[in-house]
């Protein structure tokens, strides 16, 4: 999967995260009902900072 992010989503996302978030893919696929059996969604998760690495980035 590839997503692209404008800057303006970018300044959008950026004025709403918290020092402790990170952005992620969430990909549900629980009795959703849609024809392609899932629904993708980002979202601002918190994480501890400590925990924050690379691949986060």
């Amino acid at each position: 999967m590839q997503i692209t992010l404008t800057e303006t989503a970018l300044n959008e996302i950026q004025s709403h995260k918290q020092s402790d978030e990170v952005l992620v893919i969430v990909y549900d696929t629980d009795d959703c009902g849609c024809a392609v059996n899932g629904i993708p969604s980002i979202r601002l998760n918190a994480v501890d900072p400590k925990t924050i690495n690379s691949r986060y980035m």
